[in-house]
């Protein structure tokens, strides 16, 4: 029933209650954050023991597209008890590539156009560690070799940057 009681067996009535999410999460500093997510991103390239040897791919500017997300949906699921999600939906915005995406952390998306790129799938991610704008050429870094398995990369609304 809608109402969160209902029979069961034998005419057993069950109810259920919502309550309040435990409030006893402990809150990183920002320094202790940044460091384990950058230990994070290098274990992702290379490996937790060392062990991978990330590969270098070159793509002009033509050759990709790339994709920013403005804002992010959240479920009912993820707020707490009793709230409701205030933020729109995702907005999906191509980019220009500029020098200040050297060394982002992109998603390469599954996606082949704005309208699909937010919800897709993620093949994986790279990281552009470097840039020339003249002649309109990046280096992306990929935790293996061979050509990207899609041309859409998505960038987070907060610009991930790692640097080695």
């Amino acid at each position: 029933a809608g109402d969160g009681a209902g029979g069961g067996a034998g005419g057993a009535h069950v109810t259920v209650i919502k309550i309040p999410r435990s409030g006893g999460v402990v809150e990183r500093s920002t320094p202790h954050r940044r460091a384990a997510r950058s230990r994070r991103i290098r274990e992702y390239f290379y490996g937790v023991d060392n062990n991978l040897a990330p590969a270098t791919t070159e793509v002009g500017f033509d050759d990709v597209r790339i994709f920013s997300l403005e804002s992010v949906k959240i479920t009912s699921a993820m707020m707490p008890v009793g709230t409701t999600a205030t933020i729109d939906p995702v907005s999906v915005k191509e980019e220009e590539v500029v020098q200040t995406m050297q060394h982002c952390t992109l998603a390469v998306s599954y996606g082949t156009s704005a309208d699909d790129v937010a919800t897709a799938n993620v093949a994986g991610f790279v990281n552009i560690t470097r840039i020339d704008m003249e002649a309109r050429r990046m280096w992306l870094m990929a935790p293996c070799s061979g050509p990207l398995p899609s041309n859409c990369l998505v960038l987070g609304s907060n610009q991930l940057k790692w640097f080695e």
